[in-house]
Parts: structure tokens; sequence; C-alpha cells
């Protein structure tokens, strides 16, 4: 059953019609993408995004989410990002999931709720999506209980093949930091050194470690 912050179909008709950022050629060159090809959902091209996500493309209304919730290639639009992650979700794409169990997990957009943030990222993050995992330990470190599992979610994400970089820095913070983990700066340098193969807030915390 939705909660009234989700009761948002009022608005998925304005936000399945995207205005492209001015930038988003300059996004674009930034980030080194090609040109897309055609009828490829990608941020710089929302529109198509849009298309695919009205003809229920689960995976489609996540990019287009994803777009909104942080400003890329549209304008941010955090009750968009909401809506269009409840319209991912209900389609079975567990990165909509992830993405609107994260705003409950934070509070950002909707009232803070871990028990529907839970209920929100445990099946995503079963299905293998990383950043689900993550949110889903943070649950459970915020609320005190399962720390245990925490760490055995944020470790198995942490070593996944393609490197989730993210929650090799946050374990390396518990590891920092002796928080709900005894401290062990060993430890968490081998986390944090790991985790700046892609994600920056790592390499200054190894910068830190090593001063």
């Amino acid at each position: 059953v939705a909660t009234p912050a989700e009761r948002v179909e009022d608005s998925e008709d304005r936000c399945l019609k995207p205005r492209p950022k001015e930038a988003t050629d300059r996004t674009t060159r930034t980030l080194g993408w090609k040109p897309p090809e055609p009828g490829e959902c990608r941020p710089d091209v929302p529109a198509v995004c849009a298309e695919q996500c009205r003809n229920k493309q689960g995976s489609a209304c996540f990019m287009l989410a994803s777009s909104y919730r942080y400003g890329i290639g549209v304008e941010r639009d955090v009750p968009c990002g909401l809506a269009l992650a409840k319209r991912s979700c209900e389609l079975g794409h567990g990165g909509g999931c992830s993405l609107l169990g994260a705003a409950y997990q934070t509070g950002n957009g909707v009232e803070k709720d871990l028990q529907r943030a839970e209920q929100l990222l445990a099946p995503s993050c079963d299905a293998g999506v990383p950043s689900a995992c993550i949110g889903l330990a943070e649950v459970w470190l915020e609320r005190g209980d399962r720390i245990a599992d925490a760490i055995d979610r944020l470790t198995s994400t942490c070593q996944l093949p393609q490197g989730y970089h993210a929650a090799c820095h946050r374990l390396g913070t518990l590891y920092r930091d002796g928080a709900d983990v005894d401290a062990d700066p060993i430890r968490a340098r081998q986390l944090f050194k790991r985790g700046c193969k892609g994600f920056k807030p790592s390499c200054r915390a190894l910068e830190a470690l090593e001063r």
C-alpha cells in the first residue's frame, strides 16, 4: 500500500515531460560520453527515457528518476525523482526500489521511515543491486541492530568484481572510527585504498590516515 508521500500520480504527467538542462551538451562532453545511439536512454537525452518510461520500461523510469534526483540532464526535481522511482519500483526494477528506499532511509524528500526503507531495500539488495545493499546496511547500523549483517553486506558489496567503491569507503570509516567494530587503522587504510579507485572521499580519507 502506497504511503501518502508516494501518492505522486498527479505529478507523473509533468515529470514525463522533461526539459533538458541548457548545460547538457557541456556535461556530456565533460563526462566523455559518445553521442547516444537511436533510442538509447541516457541522462543527456531525457525525452527518450520519458517515452520509454511511458511505455512501462522500468529501467528508463529509473534513469529519469536518477536524473531528476541529482540534476543530471534536467533541473533537479526531488518530487519527480520520487514519483518516477516509485513507478520504476512498481515495474519491478530494483534500482528504482533502491532509489526510493534511500529517500526513506535519509528522509530526503519524504518523511524519514527506516522500516519503509528496509522494506524497499532488502528485496533489491537480495536481487543484487549494490546501492540497495549499502542503504540496507545503513538502516541496520542506524537502528543499532543486525550490525554483523550490515558489516557482511558492506563487505560483500565492496568485494564485487566490478568494484563498488562507496561500500569500501563506508566500511573503511567504521574501522577507522571504531564504530560498531573494533578500530583497525590498517584495515581502514586497505579499504580506503580500494575505495579510492572510484570514490573520491576515500582518496581524501586515505591521505588523512597517511599524514
